[in-house]
């Protein structure tokens, strides 16, 4: 099995060498905290010492984005199942990564390389989310083949979303309202990442990288940041979700390496 699951984890490093960074990228300053789209803001009180979704609703298995780059579309995903969960316990949705990349990230795109290759960008996600819906579905492969789309049908919308501010934000709105979505920088040594509970992922700056990462933010602890990546159960801590170190990888207003800019993370509300 170990062999296996190193095999699968060089066959993702290599894919992550030839990924294309999504063709538009928004970068955009960070503001006080507000739900400019939606009219919330975030509860002021302090945070709690810890958070940990999984411990608030039953939170599906990690799925397994396979060599595509669909990371950012499995984070929306996931995101949006916690959040139905939390509105509607014991009624879990399965919702559609592939109709996130696919169908709406790549529209009118039938290059399947092409579709695989380049990434999301997640502002950009967001923004189609909120127009134009997300999809229910249990994706069989990665990414969605574009002859699949006329087949799934929008079950839910946005209904808003923002930019994180700072940690303590951060923090905030993963105890008071739900998961947040973000992307990082990652290196070689994090796609075979294993983990106990109580320890922490901080990049060997020496391995490869950095590469571009999306992931789903579900919780904090004493030690960093809590995630459900998209690499499978057997990725992290055993059940594909694993912490991340304060300051580490960009993560959450963590500074970026030299040859990186500060990236995204954004709070995310549901229509209805």
């Amino acid at each position: 099995m170990a062999n296996a699951i190193d095999r699968k984890a060089l066959q993702r490093v290599r894919a992550y060498r030839t990924f294309r960074f999504p063709e538009k990228t928004y970068i955009e300053p960070l503001t006080p905290f507000m739900h400019a789209e939606s009219g919330e803001s975030a509860d002021l009180a302090s945070p709690p010492p810890s958070v940990d979704w999984r411990t608030l609703v039953s939170i599906a298995p990690a799925h397994d984005q396979g060599t595509c780059n669909t990371c950012t579309s499995f984070s929306l995903a996931s995101a949006i199942e916690i959040l139905w969960l939390r509105d509607h316990p014991g009624a879990p949705i399965s919702v559609s990564a592939g109709y996130i990349h696919t169908c709406l990230g790549h529209a009118g795109t039938d290059d399947a390389a092409t579709i695989c290759s380049l990434g999301v960008d997640l502002y950009a996600g967001l923004r189609l989310l909120k127009s134009r819906g997300f999809a229910l579905g249990k994706d069989p492969s990665s990414p969605l083949s574009p002859g699949a789309c006329h087949a799934l049908q929008g079950s839910g919308r946005l209904k808003g979303f923002a930019p994180v501010q700072s940690a303590n934000d951060a923090k905030l709105l993963l105890a008071n309202a739900g998961p947040l979505v973000a992307d990082m920088y990652v290196w070689e040594d994090f796609f075979s990442f294993r983990n106990q509970p109580s320890s922490a992922y901080s990049p060997d700056l020496s391995r490869a990288g950095p590469y571009l990462h999306s992931v789903c933010v579900i919780g904090y602890s004493g030690s960093g940041w809590l995630v459900k990546n998209s690499f499978g159960p057997t990725w992290g801590d055993g059940t594909g979700c694993a912490t991340i170190a304060y300051g580490a990888c960009a993560l959450l207003g963590a500074p970026p390496p030299s040859s990186g800019v500060r990236r995204q993370s954004f709070s995310v509300r549901l229509a209805g």
